[in-house]
């Protein structure tokens, strides 16, 4: 159900859950619970994304692939040091600026736009960005891997994206389970027990 709040469209429940040991998702349902005004948010929100004008936290980014620059500064974090040892407070630079991207949501956006307002380029676009997401960014290194919370919360982001577009091509797919799995491990070897936890 994506209903139209005060501060905009709200995701209340995205049914995304594993279908057996095959690596198939289980779908969102065909039809999703979408007034007007929430739809033209929702497509509004994907014609930016698809046109690279991604703004979070107020700050617009260089693309929706930007996964390492701080849009704040320009300057772009270091991708080889383990996330365990990035320091979090370097220079002038807001670290959750950089998380926001690595989060994934709006490939969520992309996603659920897809599959509600049924825009095939909008599938296909999320797909590129996550192809992209799980290749450039090595498993344990660099700042998407320095904080349990942000991990987790991109686990979200990988399985609502996932249930959205619906079965996948064996190669994302795949490419998918590699990353939750590094995810999972990273989650139980590292855990956020608090609520700043490595922040």
């Amino acid at each position: 159900k994506v209903p139209s709040a005060e501060r905009g469209a709200v995701l209340i429940e995205a049914n995304c859950r594993l279908h057996g040991g095959d690596g198939c998702w289980l779908p969102i349902p065909e039809r999703c619970l979408l007034d007007p005004e929430c739809a033209r948010a929702l497509g509004a929100s994907v014609d930016a994304i698809l046109a690279d004008e991604v703004v979070l936290l107020g700050h617009r980014y260089p693309s929706a692939a930007a996964w390492d620059v701080d849009p704040a500064t320009g300057t772009t974090w270091d991708r080889e040091t383990p996330g365990v040892g990035v320091d979090l407070h370097a220079g002038d630079r807001d670290i959750k600026l950089a998380w926001e991207l690595h989060r994934l949501q709006h490939l969520q956006i992309l996603a659920i736009g897809s599959r509600v307002l049924e825009r095939p380029e909008a599938a296909e676009r999320c797909k590129a960005l996550l192809v992209d997401w799980l290749t450039d960014q090595r498993p344990y290194l660099g700042i998407a891997w320095s904080s349990g919370l942000e991990v987790a919360s991109r686990v979200m982001s990988q399985l609502i994206v996932a249930g959205c577009l619906g079965p996948l091509d064996p190669a994302l797919n795949a490419a998918l389970w590699h990353s939750l799995t590094a995810h999972a491990r990273w989650m139980v070897r590292f855990p956020s027990l608090h609520s700043s936890a490595n922040n």
